[in-house]
Protein backbone atom coordinates (compact mmCIF):
# COMPACT_ATOMS: atom_id res chain seq x y z
CA UNK A 1 0.00 0.00 0.00
CA UNK A 2 2.94 2.31 0.60
CA UNK A 3 4.90 1.48 -2.17
CA UNK A 4 1.83 2.32 -4.27
CA UNK A 5 0.97 5.79 -2.56
CA UNK A 6 4.96 6.41 -3.44
CA UNK A 7 4.50 5.32 -7.10
CA UNK A 8 0.93 7.29 -6.95
CA UNK A 9 2.74 10.81 -5.91
CA UNK A 10 5.46 10.64 -8.28
CA UNK A 11 3.53 9.88 -11.17
CA UNK A 12 1.51 13.42 -10.45
CA UNK A 13 4.36 14.92 -9.58
CA UNK A 14 5.97 13.81 -13.20
CA UNK A 15 2.39 14.41 -14.71
CA UNK A 16 2.43 18.29 -13.23
CA UNK A 17 5.75 19.01 -14.53
CA UNK A 18 5.17 18.21 -17.88
CA UNK A 19 2.19 20.05 -18.08
CA UNK A 20 3.45 23.00 -16.69
CA UNK A 21 6.18 22.87 -19.06
CA UNK A 22 3.42 22.88 -21.44
CA UNK A 23 1.40 25.13 -20.92
CA UNK A 24 4.12 27.21 -20.66
CA UNK A 25 5.66 27.09 -23.57
CA UNK A 26 2.46 27.52 -25.51
CA UNK A 27 1.99 30.47 -24.05
CA UNK A 28 3.83 33.70 -26.31
CA UNK A 29 6.07 35.48 -24.61
CA UNK A 30 5.37 39.12 -24.32
CA UNK A 31 7.65 41.80 -25.67
CA UNK A 32 8.52 44.71 -23.55
CA UNK A 33 10.41 47.59 -24.65
CA UNK A 34 13.15 49.18 -23.06
CA UNK A 35 12.39 52.20 -20.62
CA UNK A 36 14.27 55.18 -22.05
CA UNK A 37 16.57 56.54 -19.90
CA UNK A 38 15.43 59.86 -17.88
CA UNK A 39 19.55 60.97 -17.62
CA UNK A 40 19.79 63.96 -19.79
CA UNK A 41 22.56 64.06 -22.22
CA UNK A 42 25.62 65.90 -21.81
CA UNK A 43 27.30 67.41 -25.40
CA UNK A 44 30.88 68.65 -25.45
CA UNK A 45 31.78 71.67 -26.18
CA UNK A 46 31.52 73.27 -30.17
CA UNK A 47 33.68 71.86 -32.05
CA UNK A 48 35.87 74.52 -34.24
CA UNK A 49 38.67 74.35 -36.68
CA UNK A 50 41.79 74.59 -35.46
CA UNK A 51 44.66 77.05 -36.47
CA UNK A 52 45.95 74.70 -39.87
CA UNK A 53 42.59 73.65 -41.14
CA UNK A 54 41.49 77.64 -40.23
CA UNK A 55 45.13 78.36 -42.41
CA UNK A 56 44.67 76.44 -45.04
CA UNK A 57 40.91 77.52 -45.55
CA UNK A 58 41.20 81.30 -45.81
CA UNK A 59 44.79 80.62 -47.87
CA UNK A 60 42.58 78.89 -50.35
CA UNK A 61 39.89 81.59 -50.45
CA UNK A 62 42.04 84.54 -50.75
CA UNK A 63 44.91 82.86 -52.49
CA UNK A 64 48.44 82.95 -52.06
CA UNK A 65 48.92 86.63 -51.21
CA UNK A 66 47.36 86.15 -47.96
CA UNK A 67 49.64 83.45 -46.51
CA UNK A 68 51.93 86.14 -44.39
CA UNK A 69 48.74 87.86 -43.50
CA UNK A 70 47.12 84.04 -42.34
CA UNK A 71 50.71 83.26 -40.87
CA UNK A 72 51.35 86.57 -38.67
CA UNK A 73 48.30 87.21 -37.28
CA UNK A 74 46.49 83.63 -36.77
CA UNK A 75 48.60 80.47 -37.51
CA UNK A 76 51.54 81.78 -35.39
CA UNK A 77 49.49 82.42 -32.29
CA UNK A 78 49.55 78.53 -31.60
CA UNK A 79 48.06 77.16 -28.78
CA UNK A 80 45.01 79.44 -28.17
CA UNK A 81 43.77 78.70 -31.80
CA UNK A 82 43.97 75.12 -31.74
CA UNK A 83 46.40 72.58 -33.06
CA UNK A 84 49.81 71.74 -31.65
CA UNK A 85 52.51 71.35 -34.40
CA UNK A 86 55.26 68.50 -35.08
CA UNK A 87 59.17 69.30 -35.03
CA UNK A 88 59.75 65.61 -37.25
CA UNK A 89 57.29 67.24 -40.15
CA UNK A 90 59.52 70.42 -40.07
CA UNK A 91 62.14 71.26 -42.99
CA UNK A 92 65.15 73.34 -43.16
CA UNK A 93 67.05 75.11 -45.89
CA UNK A 94 70.85 75.99 -45.80
CA UNK A 95 70.59 78.67 -43.38
CA UNK A 96 68.58 76.51 -41.13
CA UNK A 97 65.19 78.61 -41.84
CA UNK A 98 61.95 76.66 -41.82
CA UNK A 99 60.88 76.10 -45.87
CA UNK A 100 57.13 76.18 -45.10
CA UNK A 101 56.23 78.68 -41.75
CA UNK A 102 52.91 76.60 -41.44
CA UNK A 103 54.95 73.96 -40.08
CA UNK A 104 56.74 76.03 -37.69
CA UNK A 105 56.36 75.63 -33.67
CA UNK A 106 55.99 79.73 -33.08
CA UNK A 107 55.81 78.77 -28.93
CA UNK A 108 58.20 75.90 -28.88
CA UNK A 109 56.94 72.89 -26.51
CA UNK A 110 53.91 74.90 -25.93
CA UNK A 111 52.74 74.26 -29.30
CA UNK A 112 53.99 70.90 -29.37
CA UNK A 113 51.27 70.30 -26.04
CA UNK A 114 48.67 72.49 -27.62
CA UNK A 115 45.12 70.88 -27.97
CA UNK A 116 43.57 69.82 -30.89
CA UNK A 117 40.37 71.31 -30.16
CA UNK A 118 39.93 74.04 -28.11
CA UNK A 119 36.37 76.60 -27.17
CA UNK A 120 35.96 79.69 -29.05
CA UNK A 121 37.54 82.39 -26.47
CA UNK A 122 38.12 85.82 -27.10
CA UNK A 123 42.13 85.78 -28.20
CA UNK A 124 40.94 83.22 -30.99
CA UNK A 125 38.08 85.77 -31.95
CA UNK A 126 39.90 88.69 -31.76
CA UNK A 127 42.74 87.16 -34.53
CA UNK A 128 39.91 86.18 -37.14
CA UNK A 129 38.76 89.62 -36.97
CA UNK A 130 41.97 90.83 -37.52
CA UNK A 131 42.86 88.91 -40.15
CA UNK A 132 39.51 88.91 -42.02
CA UNK A 133 39.84 92.58 -42.17
CA UNK A 134 42.89 92.97 -43.75
CA UNK A 135 41.93 90.60 -45.98
CA UNK A 136 38.79 92.06 -47.03
CA UNK A 137 40.62 95.22 -47.33
CA UNK A 138 43.63 93.88 -49.96
CA UNK A 139 42.48 94.53 -52.99
CA UNK A 140 44.24 91.81 -54.35
CA UNK A 141 43.01 88.70 -51.88
CA UNK A 142 39.50 90.07 -51.59
CA UNK A 143 39.46 89.93 -55.71
CA UNK A 144 40.78 86.11 -55.18
CA UNK A 145 37.63 85.65 -53.02
CA UNK A 146 35.38 86.55 -55.54
CA UNK A 147 36.76 85.44 -58.35
CA UNK A 148 36.58 81.96 -56.48
CA UNK A 149 33.29 82.69 -56.90
CA UNK A 150 32.85 83.72 -60.30
CA UNK A 151 31.97 87.49 -59.01
CA UNK A 152 33.52 90.31 -61.07
CA UNK A 153 34.50 93.22 -58.66
CA UNK A 154 32.74 95.81 -60.82
CA UNK A 155 29.64 93.83 -60.03
CA UNK A 156 27.16 94.99 -57.47
CA UNK A 157 26.28 93.16 -54.62
CA UNK A 158 23.03 91.49 -55.34
CA UNK A 159 21.52 88.42 -53.87
CA UNK A 160 22.58 85.94 -56.75
CA UNK A 161 26.21 87.30 -55.95
CA UNK A 162 25.88 87.57 -52.04
CA UNK A 163 24.99 83.44 -52.49
CA UNK A 164 27.63 82.74 -54.49
CA UNK A 165 30.47 83.87 -51.98
CA UNK A 166 28.38 82.86 -49.44
CA UNK A 167 29.05 79.26 -50.25
CA UNK A 168 32.44 80.28 -50.61
CA UNK A 169 32.88 79.63 -46.81
CA UNK A 170 30.07 77.82 -46.17
CA UNK A 171 28.99 74.31 -46.92
CA UNK A 172 25.38 74.48 -44.78
CA UNK A 173 22.15 76.46 -46.75
CA UNK A 174 22.11 80.02 -45.89
CA UNK A 175 18.91 81.25 -44.12
CA UNK A 176 19.27 84.96 -42.99
CA UNK A 177 18.12 86.89 -46.28
CA UNK A 178 18.80 90.38 -43.73
CA UNK A 179 22.62 89.67 -44.26
CA UNK A 180 22.51 90.30 -48.04
CA UNK A 181 20.26 92.82 -47.60
CA UNK A 182 22.36 94.84 -45.54
CA UNK A 183 25.32 94.21 -47.81
CA UNK A 184 23.04 95.37 -50.88
CA UNK A 185 22.55 98.98 -49.29
CA UNK A 186 25.83 99.40 -47.96
CA UNK A 187 28.76 97.70 -49.68
CA UNK A 188 29.95 98.94 -53.18
CA UNK A 189 33.24 97.56 -52.98
CA UNK A 190 32.56 94.17 -51.81
CA UNK A 191 34.67 94.34 -48.52
CA UNK A 192 32.13 94.35 -46.01
CA UNK A 193 30.53 91.88 -47.23
CA UNK A 194 33.63 89.71 -47.40
CA UNK A 195 34.77 90.56 -44.11
CA UNK A 196 31.24 89.93 -42.66
CA UNK A 197 31.48 86.37 -44.51
CA UNK A 198 34.63 85.69 -43.39
CA UNK A 199 34.08 86.31 -39.57
CA UNK A 200 31.12 84.24 -39.66
CA UNK A 201 31.82 81.59 -36.62
CA UNK A 202 29.45 79.28 -38.68
CA UNK A 203 31.99 78.13 -41.53
CA UNK A 204 34.45 77.26 -38.56
CA UNK A 205 32.68 74.95 -37.01
CA UNK A 206 33.34 71.16 -37.42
Amino acid sequence: MKKNFIFIFIFCFLLGGVTWHFLKSSVPEVYHPPVASTKPSVSGPERVMDRHLLSDTLIYIFGPASKSIVQDNLFDLGAPIGGGCDFYKMTYDKDQKVIDPFTRCPAGVRDINAAMFVPANALRRAAIDKTCRLLATKKETREHALTLANIKASVPVTEASFRALYFAFHKSPMTDDAQWKKSLSTDSQWSKTVYSLCTSPTWQTL
